[in-house]
């Protein structure tokens, strides 16, 4: 057995001891950016203490933008690999800039499929091409 106890924080206690807000949390358990936790139950997780201390050791940095995230600069080799893996008409779409609002997320995801449609790799289902319910219920093409 441990002659030490390590202490499970429940998110409340970590949120109130890192300083983020429990959604911040929640993203940072869905993306992987966090700590690591505990599965507790089916709807309850925990944190360990030290496992906490140590993801603060880790993001600890000397100065301002010296800590970045793997999404924002990925390595030369995933670089390589995710550009070998793409056509020259996706890869035009995957090099623009973020869109800054739901508008333009949906023009950008518009044109993907638009895209993969030009060159076959698109879902031609019924219900791809089909209005929704909702739509055909509103008048709506």
């Amino acid at each position: 057995m441990h002659d030490t106890f390590d202490p499970i924080l429940n998110e409340e206690q970590y949120t109130a001891l890192v300083g983020i807000s429990r959604p911040t949390a929640q993203r940072q358990r869905s993306d992987g950016t966090g700590p690591p936790f505990v599965q507790l139950s089916e709807r309850r997780i925990g944190y360990r203490q030290s496992a906490v201390e140590r993801w603060l050791e880790g993001r600890t940095i000397n100065r301002v933008g010296e800590l970045v995230s793997a999404k924002q600069a990925p390595g030369p080799t995933a670089q390589a690999t995710i550009t070998a893996a793409v056509t020259p008409e996706v890869t035009k779409a995957s090099t623009e800039a973020p869109p800054t609002s739901r508008h333009e997320r949906t023009a950008r995801v518009r044109r993907s499929r638009q895209q993969r449609l030009d060159i076959g790799q698109g879902d031609l289902s019924p219900s791809a091409t089909e209005p929704s319910a909702r739509s055909r219920n509103r008048g709506v093409a």
